[in-house]
């Protein structure tokens, strides 16, 4: 408890406790009260590592052949999907989820971790394979009359039509 037996008498009495935690972090939740017993088996404080932040994925069963130990994961906060994140699978769980019939994918994050906090909602994709191919950004799909257009940016000048007017003269 971080008290010397030796240095305690009626004159050295102490109201306070200081409380070492085993890891480092951020305090997310406190469960102790002011004046409340706390017994050995009683958690004071939850403490959040967010330098160790995995990403937890629940995956339906029809996705699970796709993904494997070692693929990566891309991710944005659903909050916030302007910041890209990345993140490599390590587990893939073995039994479905009691409701959701999912099974759970657990991922270690890389790289950039500023800005996530434990229990965040984020938005996923999964790279099935390190192929490339065409893509436009969703704001370049433009609906009309039941029909799908993408516009494309070009450094071509617009044409200029221009129509000649004729006049006719009857004989």
């Amino acid at each position: 408890m971080g008290i010397n037996p030796n240095n305690v008498s009626n004159s050295n009495l102490q109201s306070a406790l200081v409380v070492t935690s085993p890891i480092s972090g951020t305090v997310s939740n406190v469960f102790a009260k002011i004046g409340s017993y706390v017994d050995v088996s009683s958690p004071v404080a939850e403490i959040v590592d967010n330098g160790a932040l995995h990403l937890d994925l629940n995956v339906f069963e029809k996705d699970l052949p796709m993904l494997k130990v070692g693929q990566t994961i891309h991710f944005t906060l659903t909050n916030n999907p302007t910041t890209e994140y990345d993140a490599v699978v390590y587990s893939i769980g073995t039994a479905f989820e009691n409701d959701s019939k999912t099974i759970p994918v657990h991922c270690n994050v890389k790289g950039n971790k500023t800005g996530l906090i434990d229990g965040m909602n984020i938005t996923g994709i999964v790279s099935l394979n390190n192929v490339t191919t065409p893509a436009v950004p969703t704001d370049a799909i433009v609906e009309a009359d039941g029909k799908f257009y993408i516009f494309i940016v070009t450094n071509k000048e617009p044409e200029e039509h221009h129509e000649e007017e004729r006049s006719r003269t009857r004989p």
